[in-house]
């Protein structure tokens, strides 16, 4: 793991999205996060960072997606300098172009705490997360949405059948989304069909927990693993789900139980998790692959601080990990939101 340049500003709970990658170039755009101050960046790696220009709003646990043509849509979160954390159903799109934002429309439901995927159509399924019912309070929604970048629009879709936040969505083999977990009691995963814009319950795959990750492997099956289950237990429980036979199968523990790490896909079909909250619910340095073959975790390496709400973007043109920002303990000063950035080489580590 090596040290390379800062973020421009602090930043935890942001997303990183990568523009470019090519032999003379690799750039991420970051936005938001809580760090006490509103900015976007262009981060180049080996070149530093470019603050971006905007007037669209300070966002915090929201998300970012990539596009087919290369544009990045933006969506929900909350407004991370009011003091009551306002909840946005605002969305922007990011030109690499131009390098500047626009106005997506908005959402039908404000929220954040969602998830956001592309589909093999080039639309983005938005669900759940958390919306500020009638009484200001913080709640679970099971409401989805669909954005399609040619009309430029959301359209309200059916609601999932069981509310969720922090949960996982997975784009399977067929095109279907797998939806697990995020739930505030055992509830089966479900799957959305976009040929019938529908979601359906798969029976029997109770499955409790929150914050984990979840990743296509190369044999078609998903690899869960990691999280938080109803009693706020941080598990090192892994599992395989088969979405053809709706079956779930054994696979290694993870070394350091983990919620809220990232899980990153390598060119050879192993999995690298990084970071994360631990068993003491303090932010993990440790690095480790999943190895589909063996059905096994080892740890491989450490970040050179401990973070979690931390972003990690696979390079393929350096063949690495970008692990940048989150918050972290320091020394004995207690947490703090961070700008450093860890490049991991994975040629190094396999």
């Amino acid at each position: 793991m090596t040290s390379i340049d800062d973020l421009a500003r602090n930043r935890t709970s942001h997303t990183a999205t990568l523009i470019a990658d090519t032999a003379s170039q690799q750039s991420i755009l970051f936005v938001g996060g809580g760090g006490g101050s509103c900015s976007r960046e262009l981060y180049m790696v080996g070149r530093g960072s470019t603050l971006l220009e905007f007037e669209g709003a300070c966002r915090i646990d929201h998300t970012a997606t990539a596009l087919d043509d290369g544009s990045v849509l933006i969506v929900g979160g909350q407004d991370s300098l009011k003091i009551a954390s306002e909840t946005l159903a605002s969305a922007e799109i990011y030109s690499p172009a131009t390098e500047g934002f626009s106005a997506a429309g908005n959402l039908g439901t404000a929220r954040y705490g969602h998830d956001a995927i592309l589909l093999e159509e080039g639309t983005v399924l938005i669900s759940g997360g958390y919306m500020t019912n009638y009484l200001l309070h913080k709640v679970q929604t099971a409401s989805a949405e669909m954005y399609d970048p040619a009309l430029g629009a959301f359209s309200q879709l059916p609601d999932m059948n069981y509310p969720r936040a922090d949960h996982t969505t997975t784009l399977l083999e067929d095109g279907s989304v797998l939806i697990v977990g995020g739930t505030t009691e055992p509830a089966p995963m479900e799957k959305y069909i976009p040929q019938e814009k529908r979601f359906q319950v798969i029976p029997d795959t109770e499955f409790a927990r929150s914050n984990h990750s979840a990743t296509l492997l190369e044999d078609g099956s998903v690899l869960i693993a990691g999280g938080i289950d109803l009693n706020g237990t941080t598990l090192a429980h892994a599992t395989l789900f088969d979405p053809e036979s709706a079956s779930f199968s054994a696979t290694g523990l993870m070394k350091i139980g983990r919620a809220g790490h990232t899980a990153s896909q390598l060119p050879d079909g192993s999995v690298a998790l990084t970071g994360g909250n631990g068993a003491d619910h303090w932010a993990l340095s440790s690095v480790e692959i999943y190895d589909p073959l063996f059905r096994e975790f080892s740890i491989i390496s450490h970040m050179l601080r401990p973070r979690v709400g931390h972003t990690a973007t696979y390079i393929e043109s350096l063949d690495g990990i970008l692990v940048a920002g989150g918050w972290g303990p320091l020394h004995v000063t207690g947490p703090v939101i961070m700008r450093d950035v860890d490049l991991l080489s994975v040629k190094a580590s396999r």
